[in-house]
């Protein structure tokens, strides 16, 4: 049987929210933090198994990587590397390459957006507007929400 965390290499997405949602009732974590968790994943995966399918993974820094764990989904987690995923994919999807990666030359698929645009949407970052700054406040919730996954495990 995976372990919860090496679920975060493998599973699809459903399997991957239950497991964490089931851990943490277990675990008699806050509804508040385990409402917030789930759709994290869902919003970081929408993107993440795409990319996977073109074996184009990349870290925040714009580093191939080549395969994506636990630790890279943590990575992404932080609210200033969600936003610049969001705003590398758009750029991405706009030009039809895939932008501000090492990658160069490569063949790449336009990605939906609209699960991880809806989740921004829901802490003010505005999905036209890659500048604007965000609540300070939204950022630390992130860093709550992702020690709350990290401790479920």
């Amino acid at each position: 049987m995976k372990t919860l965390k090496m679920m975060f290499e493998g599973s699809d997405v459903k399997q991957l929210t239950q497991a964490v949602e089931l851990s943490l009732h277990s675990k008699n974590e806050s509804p508040f933090f385990a409402e917030k968790a789930i759709p994290l994943i869902e919003a970081v995966y929408s993107v993440i198994l795409p990319l996977k399918a073109q074996d184009l993974l990349f870290n925040p820094e714009g580093k191939r990587v080549e395969h994506f764990d636990f630790k890279e989904f943590l990575r992404w987690t932080d609210l200033v590397s969600l936003k610049l995923l969001y705003f590398t994919l758009k750029q991405s999807n706009e030009s039809g390459r895939l932008c501000r990666t090492e990658y160069k030359d490569v063949a790449y698929a336009p990605i939906d957006l609209s699960v991880l645009r809806e989740y921004l949407k829901r802490y003010n970052i505005h999905a036209e507007y890659e500048e604007e700054d965000f609540a300070i406040a939204h950022y630390n919730l992130h860093i709550g929400i992702a020690s709350v996954i990290k401790d479920a495990l």
